[in-house]
């Protein structure tokens, strides 16, 4: 592949013009804010491998610290049929890293009192109020049981709701879901969300973490609460308030161009589009599911001003989303560890906050990091982390699926954190 890249570093960022909002991120020399320029070229090194190995067909990666772009680099295409490469305005599909954002929502509501962790999601969807938990046998003759107790909103944004979803482990529950033509993204979130509450849960809320629905369901409560669609409330409330002007459910025309190609291999190993993955009327005007477990966009820039925001408190160029206690709680670990056995073959030492994960123990992750650290992750292999003790926030986006398929999570932040130098 012919290769393709851009890297930002110093001031000269600045002088780029790839960007119309870029200077509502400040930058910085990376010795500025305790980076080294010589261990940055590292990343230049490893970002260009997976170009030119054929692993991916492009990858983002930025570093901010104090509050300053220090490094930024688009390494390979956006599009590779199209010889179009990665540009700073690349709209990516960030999938689970909607969740964030998300819960960020809720907790906006929470703090205007309109909802409460401990309030029962049937009081904003009456139909879970009758949702039945799996016992035993197969998904075509279930054993079922009721609710012991009620699933509440807690629940949903820890992932302790008992809902569930095609993915990592195949249950006869997964199955049940699959089987429920769930993701229809020509019906909203409210014809979602009744169809759910029709599922059995995988077990009694609270009992363990599973990664499933919670974040979609939470949506819809989101939409109850505020009186507003799921969409509105994001724009209104957080998108259009940090100037995420490129982040949205929707990506219409006249940005079509700056979309990324989404890409897998196929069995020769050859990097080929992967729209298969998703429905044909995903993020077209025709769109209307809108999901918070897993449907926005969003660019590199955009994405580091939500990252910047809650690194700051909560507030962000005199925006205030959040107060900085409600950051606290959203990046404490909030469930006991032995209920987390499924998280931790991923991610040992890691606990589950609200919207995010957040490191509790270092040693136990065999990685760099520090405690408190958070962070989440998407579907098609983009990541950050934000890291309150080192000021830092790093974020790596691509196109590529499936999950997990490199070890691109361990290596953003052995990468991150070894460029440190103060």
């Amino acid at each position: 592949m012919r290769r393709l890249s851009v890297s930002l570093l110093l001031a000269w960022g600045l002088l780029t013009g790839l960007h119309a909002n870029a200077a509502d991120l400040p930058t910085a020399d990376p010795a500025e804010v305790g980076l080294s320029l010589e261990r940055l070229a590292r990343i230049d090194k490893a970002m260009a491998a997976y170009v030119q190995d054929g692993k991916l067909a492009g990858v983002t990666f930025a570093i901010m610290r104090r509050g300053k772009l220090a490094y930024l680099r688009m390494e390979g295409a956006a599009d590779i049929e199209a010889g179009k490469p990665l540009a700073r305005d690349t709209v990516f599909r960030i999938h689970s890293m909607t969740k964030p954002i998300a819960a960020a929502a809720a907790m906006i509501l929470i703090e205007e009192g309109r909802l409460k962790l401990t309030d029962k999601v049937s009081d904003y969807i009456p139909e879970f109020a009758n949702t039945q938990v799996f016992v035993g046998g197969k998904a075509g003759a279930p054993e079922l049981a009721p609710l012991e107790t009620p699933i509440t909103v807690y629940q949903l944004l820890t992932h302790m709701s008992g809902m569930t979803a095609p993915g990592f482990f195949e249950t006869p529950v997964t199955e049940i879901y699959e089987a429920a033509n769930l993701w229809d993204h020509a019906a909203p979130l409210e014809v979602f969300a009744k169809k759910a509450a029709a599922l059995p849960l995988a077990a009694q809320p609270g009992a363990t973490y599973d990664y499933g629905i919670s974040t979609d369901i939470l949506g819809r409560v989101i939409e109850v609460a505020s009186g507003m669609t799921f969409d509105a409330f994001l724009k209104a409330r957080i998108l259009d308030p940090l100037g995420m002007t490129d982040t949205g459910f929707i990506v219409p025309q006249e940005k079509r161009e700056r979309f990324a190609t989404a890409y897998k291999h196929d069995e020769n190993g050859v990097l080929t589009s992967a729209a298969d993955r998703n429905p044909a009327i995903r993020w077209t005007p025709q769109d209307k599911l809108f999901l918070g477990g897993g449907g926005l966009v969003s660019t590199v820039d955009d994405y580091l001003r939500f990252a910047q925001m809650m690194l700051n408190g909560g507030q962000l160029n005199g925006a205030r989303i959040l107060s900085r206690k409600t950051v606290e709680l959203m990046t404490t670990s909030q469930v006991p560890y032995e209920k987390l056995a499924s998280f931790h073959q991923f991610m040992p030492g890691y606990g589950i906050g609200l919207g995010f994960g957040v490191l509790d123990d270092v040693t136990a992750t065999k990685r760099l990091g520090s405690k408190g650290e958070y962070f989440w992750s998407g579907a098609a292999n983009t990541f950050f982390l934000v890291d309150p003790q080192e000021e830092l926030i790093a974020i790596l986006l691509t196109q590529f699926y499936p999950f997990a398929a490199y070890s691109l999570q361990e290596e953003l932040r052995t990468l991150t954190y070894q460029a440190i130098d103060d």
